[in-house]
């Protein structure tokens, strides 16, 4: 969800978050990946979706993803109890079209009690998720269970990491149906004293990618600007007074999920002098760009950090300017051109399932402006974010391209995102990133 819907559609939980418990408004943290599991990995373990082969997992189906080096794995080593609940079976991080874990990855883990729920008690399937299993949503299980569990462990260590995907995924204004559950929930825990040594954090991955919204410039924005709250309790405050300040300095500057993973690495260090630093056996040039580009949020983050600096890929980089550009322009049609043939050389190795996708036209084309030179590239590449609709399919498409002066070279920066469903259209294939593009021929 975004920060902004968050605003719309939570508006009984956001209050409380912020009033009551004195949470403190990431107003600046922006995504680094198209969907949920490029944006959890790098707060869950620091490294970008793409680095993941060379560490932990070659991002095919047939592999589990235990090898990772998860927080909550560091967070066991020193004697927490680890908890992780997620709604959804299907579509849940680590088991949409992969192969999730072999071995239980928590101590508390409820999968295969979702899966049993929804096999036996759900109804009403709506998109991706179900309404209801029996007479409550998937939404107040979840609570439910992390509710029970840190009021069980309130006075002992432990990391509980809850994700919710039910109604928010798929509906731009369905949060509001769940507000009262997640302002129950959390007023519950606060009032009992469950939080009063507890650092809670809620956020979300994404705003959303598909929809109306999605096809105006604010929800361009909203997508790559998601929720992100974190409420530190009295006593921290009393006992960290300098990286509680930084924490309320840092609210208005740029920030990302390797962040956040930088920040649950110096909780687990607070009475040292923390550096980050990598913990698995790399490269040194990874291992390098792991600490780079993340800083804890305990301490201040610089007001002018960049997109280059924070990692974030001019695709998803919300930090500059742009205008509309004539869709007809010889630029444009270029970009459109360049941004179909990639898109048709990545369904090259299933081109016997997929079809030859096509140009219908294009929808929307911003040129970007840069405040200063970006890494890689000088101020005098043109930078555009086009939308095309593309034949058999109907696929939407949004891209950003750079062209190089002279030589009038093009390249692609980022991903592609799709910015409508695409359903069963891919159903004859199992690759989780080809799936957005491929039509089944």
């Amino acid at each position: 969800m975004s920060r902004l819907n968050m605003h719309r559609q939570l508006k009984k939980t956001s209050r409380y978050l912020l009033k009551d418990m004195e949470a403190v408004e990431m107003y600046g943290f922006n995504k680094v990946g198209d969907n949920t599991f490029p944006n959890l990995m790098p707060l869950l373990t620091g490294y970008d979706e793409r680095e993941l082969k060379h560490v932990c997992w070659n991002a095919s189906k047939k592999n589990p993803l235990d090898k990772c080096n998860y927080a909550w794995k560091q967070f066991a080593k020193e004697g927490y109890r680890t908890f992780y609940a997620e709604d959804s079976p299907y579509m849940s991080t680590f088991n949409y079209v992969k192969a999730g874990f072999q071995h239980q990855p928590t101590d508390y883990y409820i999968r295969h009690f979702m899966l049993v729920m929804e096999q036996t008690l759900a109804a009403k399937k709506m998109l991706n998720t179900y309404a209801c299993v029996g007479n409550i949503s998937e939404t107040e299980v979840v609570l439910r269970w992390a509710e029970q569990f840190a009021s069980h462990f309130k006075d002992r260590k432990y990391f509980s990491f809850s994700w919710i995907n039910g109604l928010t995924h798929d509906f731009l204004n369905k949060g509001s149906a769940v507000d009262h559950l997640y302002e129950k929930f959390f007023r519950n825990l606060h009032t009992s004293g469950a939080l009063n040594k507890t650092i809670v954090i809620v956020m979300g991955d994404h705003g959303m990618r598909w929809g109306f919204i999605r096809k105006t410039y604010v929800g361009r924005l909203e997508e790559r600007l998601p929720m992100l709250l974190i409420a530190l309790p009295p006593e921290f405050k009393r006992e960290h007074p300098t990286e509680a300040k930084a924490l309320q300095l840092n609210s208005r500057r740029l920030v990302t999920p390797f962040d956040i993973h930088a920040t649950l690495m110096n909780i687990l260090h607070l009475d040292k002098n923390f550096t980050f630093v990598n913990p698995d056996n790399v490269d040194p040039e990874l291992a390098e760009n792991y600490t780079a580009r993340a800083s804890t949020l305990f301490q201040p983050v610089p007001e002018d950090r960049s997109c280059d600096d924070a990692s974030i890929d001019e695709h998803w980089c919300t930090c500059e300017n742009s205008i509309p550009v004539d869709t007809d322009d010889k630029i444009v049609l270029k970009a459109a051109d360049f941004l179909i043939g990639y898109i048709n050389s990545l369904l090259k190795p299933v081109r016997n399932k997929c079809a030859v996708l096509k140009l219908k036209s294009i929808t929307d084309a911003r040129v970007w402006t840069a405040p200063k030179e970006h890494q890689g590239h000088s101020l005098n590449d043109t930078i555009l974010t086009i939308i095309i609709k593309v034949r058999p399919s109907g696929a939407i498409f949004e891209g950003t391209i750079r062209t190089s002066e002279p030589e009038m070279n093009q390249d692609l920066l980022g991903t592609v995102s799709r910015l409508n469903l695409y359903g069963d259209q891919s159903a004859c294939i199992e690759d989780a990133v080809l799936r957005k593009y491929c039509y089944c021929s």
